[in-house]
This record gives structure tokens, sequence and C-alpha cells, in this order.
């Protein structure tokens, strides 16, 4: 019988405590939400006319005027690009000489000489090419002679009448 009558009792004590957690709960959400609420006008303004007086600005109030001003900034620093510079020659063929500004991180102006490349492949073709259009000038007057000659020949041998 004493185990059937602490069963019993532990069964009831623990639905109690439940109901009194919940009532302190409830209670305690309440009272957040009432003094949590913002004062009414009414509360703050007792007299309007009091109220109003005690209302001073804590700052001066600067009216500013328009004029032209300049601003001068100097910084340092650096210019970088958004991806790599790649350089591409005009031509091609084998380099003599390279810049020493042409390098990872210096500098150069526009229009600055970065590297030279061999000329004398360039002059041998321009020789080669001048020679050549020597030779087409050549073999275009010998064939405008030669067909001077043949009209001259043909008009001789027509009859002057026909």
């Amino acid at each position: 019988m004493s185990e059937s009558g602490v069963q019993g009792d532990t069964g009831q004590q623990p639905r109690w405590r439940g109901i009194l957690q919940l009532a302190v709960i409830l209670a305690a959400i309440s009272a957040v939400i009432f003094f949590a609420r913002a004062p009414s006008r009414e509360f703050l303004e007792i007299d309007p006319e009091l109220a109003q007086a005690r209302v001073e600005p804590t700052a001066a109030v600067i009216r500013p005027t328009a004029a032209t001003a300049s601003h001068k900034v100097v910084l340092t620093g650096t210019v970088t690009t958004l991806g790599n510079v790649v350089v591409v020659p005009e031509v091609s063929g084998d380099v003599v000489w390279v810049s020493e500004n042409y390098r990872s991180g210096t500098e150069f102006k526009a229009d600055e000489t970065l590297a030279q490349i061999d000329r004398r492949d360039f002059e041998l073709r321009l020789a080669s090419a001048k020679l050549a259009l020597a030779a087409a000038q050549g073999n275009l007057k010998q064939r405008l002679d030669e067909a001077a000659r043949e009209r001259r020949s043909s008009c001789r041998d027509s009859p002057a009448g026909t």
C-alpha cells in the first residue's frame, strides 16, 4: 500500500507544477507587454505650455551660402589592368633588341619602342620587290613597244583607201 500511495502522489505533483509554471509564464508575458508599451501623449504632456517651453534646440542653425571652391587631392598609387595586356607586334622576325621597360610591372610611355626586329630580312624583301617592279616595268615597256610596231606595220600593209 505504501508503494501505491507514493505513485499516486507523484502523479498529482507534476500536473500542479505544470499548471503553476504555465501561469507564471503567462503572468511574465503580460507584464512584459504592459511595460513595453509606449507612454500615452497625455502622460508626456501634462501641461502643453510647459512642454513647448522646455523643448529648445540644442544646436545653432547655420544657413549655408553658395560659393565656388576647388579642391586639390594629391595621391600616390598604382594603376593596374583588370586582365593581362598582350603586346602583339605588327610584323614578325628575329628580335635583336628589347627595352628595359619591357618587363612585368614597369612603366612605358605611348609610342615608346619596346623591341626591335632584325631589318635585314625586310630590306632584302624590299630590294627584291624593287627589282621585280623594275622587271615588270621593263616587260610592260617592251610589250607596249611591240604593240606599237604591230600597229604601224599593219597600217603600212593595209591600202590607204580602205
